[in-house]
């Protein structure tokens, strides 16, 4: 590491926006009722970390930028068009992203987190069903395959997205449950 670089101390440049680190994403987030207020902080943030960056001799992966405005769906159907821009460049706007492996979505939805807990689960079942059928593997060894790549996926996140109050939700993991039993 160069003399003078710092890679603890960006939470410390002078930023309206929070900041979350977690290895090599870094996250701002800032909350606004005033699209324009949102817009020219986070811009003007942006510039800051870009510099920080850069003066810490590390590169802003701008293919990775995006940004979401979080809202209700009556609040984001009357969103105009905003300007999020850094190093000159664009950045573009998203209905959802991944964070941590949870799918957040701009409406707070939870619908794209279990469509892919879903997609995931899919594939990792017929893995299991292929070696079920095959006789290949003694049954505590299955068992070892359904903890390592099953049940993360319903314990992973449970308590952002596992609300018991949405029926949709739980009715949909509750299936995906007893087709896991069934292995």
């Amino acid at each position: 590491m160069p003399l003078g670089i710092c890679s603890s101390d960006l939470p410390n440049c002078p930023l309206a926006s929070d900041i979350i680190l977690y290895a090599d994403d870094t996250v701002l987030y800032y909350s606004s009722k005033d699209l324009s207020d949102l817009q020219r902080h986070l811009n003007v943030d942006l510039k800051t970390v870009s510099e920080w960056f850069s003066r810490n001799l590390l590169t802003l992966n701008l293919p990775k930028c995006n940004y979401v405005i979080f809202g209700s769906p009556h609040k984001l159907k009357h969103i105009q068009e905003t300007s999020i821009q850094v190093q000159g460049a664009v950045i573009n706007t998203t209905e959802s992203f991944q964070y941590l492996g949870v799918t957040l979505h701009q409406s707070m939805s939870w619908a794209d987190h279990i469509d892919s807990v879903c997609k995931k689960f899919n594939q990792r079942i017929g893995l299991i069903r292929r070696v079920r059928n095959l006789h290949v593997l003694a049954f505590q060894a299955r068992v070892t395959l359904y903890n390592t790549l099953i049940l993360p996926l319903f314990d992973y996140g449970d308590l952002v997205c596992g609300d018991k109050n949405n029926l949709t939700i739980m009715s949909e993991l509750q299936v995906l449950q007893n087709n896991a039993a069934k292995v």
